[in-house]
């Protein structure tokens, strides 16, 4: 459960877990026969999950304990936190419990004490992971691509592969005759092991289990960190990240650099930095344009729980709930109404400047191409940067360089996304909205005009997980599988087509019932 630990330390924890029921049936929660009972990692012992027949769970992982509140109705498990309230949901389905990075979690007593001859052998459980439940436990959408996180730690791909942003080669060709591929593709040698993944603007990473990170795609600003100098741009298949090949618990991707959080809560980026989106304190042209390698950001090698990369910009989210961005600013995406400006001319801060405003209360954020959002602790949104589309979501198109609060939203969302220039939230009803942006129906709700506020996106007014926003098409995480929805020109959709969609269609393979998961 790497992917969560930044946001324990934060928020004292939020878990999505998978559970085993039986086949979609409603499951009572203090039924003897039904989940209650202690779950142990079944490759570390010492991890263990204890869902109590009087409606409460403690978990013990990785030195840290949580503890609340959860129930089980209709293939949905919910887990609420204690001392902050929040929920999180995940499927029901085949006899274990699967969590967010493959690991499994098997009943004390249960299941894997009492298999027959006819059970699946430890060898075959990762099989049955993937193969029988189909359970996909991530999705990120970057420029024109997508990707998921299988059970199992695999990662699978699709959509425009022009500069090997899928992670192999392909035979299929859309738009202008560019290499693609309309559905799921395995990452080569990334079949399991893997514990996140980011996906940028036309590059792809993945954090490995281990700690380590591994990129491919666009290395033209050498957004890979492999240290190669970037004449050779495209990079099919995944190389590592030079330096980083343990103690890192999130990366994050942006149009074209990367930034990962260490398990010392500092942060570390790499790649294009002609605005100082890198936050090392440089920026502008050669030899400052890019960096090859991961350098520390100046200020924040401790106190960060989360990191999030824009077009041009990057932002972090503090132990003390603030906010502090750096990089381009030329629509106050930095949202602290600066004037300074880079070498180039426009705007920008070459190391983290505080947000106007967002000191505290936060506690988590999203970037856009040119605009950034932040979830507060009361469960509303608030924006700024770049608002030529509604992106911020105040019903104006006025850019703002400070945060405004995102209109009808309140304290039901759970989780935020950005695209180029629309955004999306997570409802704690497992429902999406979105606004900004809808020239290619990115927003879902079945047309393709503008929305300066938010919107229901068809079709998904429950039982979605997380999502994720690339630059003109939206996908959804689901308790039935993954959903997309927008632009499509490269098949980045997953529906096996190029057809533009303003509604969300299931990605091809990634149901509980494909065999890819």
């Amino acid at each position: 459960m790497r992917k969560i630990l930044a946001l324990v330390a934060a928020i004292a924890g939020l878990l999505v877990l998978a559970a085993c029921g039986g086949d979609g049936e409603s499951i009572p929660r203090a039924d003897g026969d039904g989940l209650h009972g202690t779950y142990v990692n079944q490759d570390d012992p010492s991890e263990y999950l204890e869902l109590r027949e009087d409606g409460t769970y403690f978990l013990q992982e990785m030195g840290l304990s949580l503890s609340g509140e959860w129930e089980v109705e209709d293939r949905t498990i919910t887990l609420r936190d204690d001392e902050t309230g929040l929920t999180a949901r995940a499927t029901i389905d085949s006899g274990r419990i699967f969590d967010e990075e493959g690991k499994v979690w098997v009943k004390e007593g249960g299941a894997q004490e009492e298999a027959s001859e006819d059970a699946p052998t430890e060898q075959g459980t990762e099989a049955a992971a993937s193969e029988e439940t189909g359970l996909s436990t991530d999705v990120g959408a970057g420029g024109d691509h997508t990707c998921a996180l299988t059970a199992v730690g695999g990662v699978k791909c699709w959509g425009d592969n022009f500069l090997g942003e899928l992670g192999a080669e392909t035979t299929e060709s859309c738009y202008s005759d560019s290499p693609c591929s309309t559905t799921p593709v395995d990452v080569v040698g990334l079949s399991r092991g893997v514990a996140a993944i980011a996906v940028g603007g036309t590059h792809t990473c993945a954090l490995i289990e281990a700690g380590g990170v591994k990129c491919w795609g666009n290395d033209s600003m050498e957004a890979l960190g492999d240290g190669a100098p970037g004449l050779d741009y495209r990079i099919p298949t995944p190389v590592d990240v030079t330096g980083l090949t343990s103690e890192v618990v999130s990366v994050a991707a942006g149009g074209g650099h990367t930034c990962v959080l260490t398990t010392a809560g500092g942060v570390k980026c790499w790649g294009s930095n002609m605005g100082g989106q890198v936050g090392d304190g440089t920026a502008g042209t050669y030899p400052y344009s890019t960096k090859p390698i991961p350098v520390d950001v100046t200020g924040l090698t401790s106190g960060v729980v989360s990191v999030a990369a824009g077009g041009g910009h990057t932002c972090a989210l503090t132990t003390a709930d603030g906010v502090k961005c750096w990089g381009s600013n030329e629509f106050g995406q930095l949202g602290n109404e600066m004037t300074e400006s880079c070498e180039l001319g426009y705007p920008c801060s070459a190391t983290p400047v505080d947000v106007a405003g967002l000191g505290a209360g936060v506690i988590a954020i999203a970037a856009g191409d040119y605009h950034t959002c932040a979830l507060t602790t009361l469960g509303g949104i608030k924006c700024w940067g770049r608002n030529l589309h509604g992106q911020l979501g105040d019903g104006t198109i006025d850019d703002r360089t400070t945060p405004v609060k995102v209109v009808g939203l309140g304290s039901d969302v759970t989780a935020i996304a950005g695209g180029s220039e629309h955004t999306c939230a997570l409802t704690s009803a497992g429902g999406v909205k979105c606004w900004g942006d809808n020239v290619f129906g990115q927003l879902g709700n079945g047309d393709i005009f503008k929305q300066t506020t938010p919107v229901d996106v068809m079709g998904l007014g429950k039982g979605v997980i997380a999502i994720a926003a690339g630059d003109y098409h939206t996908c959804a995480l689901t308790t039935g599988g993954v959903k997309c929805w927008g632009r499509n020109e490269e098949g980045q959709l997953g529906d096996g087509t190029t057809t533009e969609r303003t509604t969300p269609v299931d990605v091809v393979g990634l149901d509980p019932a494909g065999s890819g998961f």
